[in-house]
């Protein structure tokens, strides 16, 4: 996953070790949360979110190349944004590239509406099960 060229386009800009990785994303954060997404036993991405505010939280995800497209990211984002939602958060966003639309579309099928843009110019979505 860390040298996978979607991980770096779109995380980080350069390949990292397994070990910078986790360093970098698996450490404590404030106001972060992060989780490795699993599947039959396997893990297959990390997802996290990350506080905007006392009442708004957003979510990053990345799966591995071979579980793109399978529906396991759309479930995993579904599923922390309504348990951020049950946690107190009434707005749960994530911010995609506008470039990314398959990261946009698999927002959109997890139950993310676009709410305009965010100040870097990124698509800010708003999840609205």
């Amino acid at each position: 996953m860390v040298s996978d060229a979607a991980f770096v386009f779109w995380w980080g800009g350069v390949p990292k070790t397994p070990q910078e990785v986790a360093k970098k994303y698996l450490g404590d954060r404030d106001g972060v949360r992060s989780y490795i997404v699993t599947h039959d036993g396997e893990d297959v991405g990390y997802v996290q979110s990350w506080q905007v505010s006392s009442r708004e939280t957003g979510i990053d995800i990345v799966l591995i190349p071979t579980k793109r497209g399978s529906g396991i990211g759309v479930a995993a984002v579904r599923m922390l944004a309504e348990q951020l939602q049950d946690d107190g958060y009434p707005s749960v966003i994530v911010d995609p590239a506008e470039q990314n639309v398959v990261a946009i579309r698999a927002f959109e099928k997890a139950g993310f509406r676009r709410d305009g843009n965010t100040a870097e110019g990124n698509v800010r979505m708003v999840f609205t099960p």
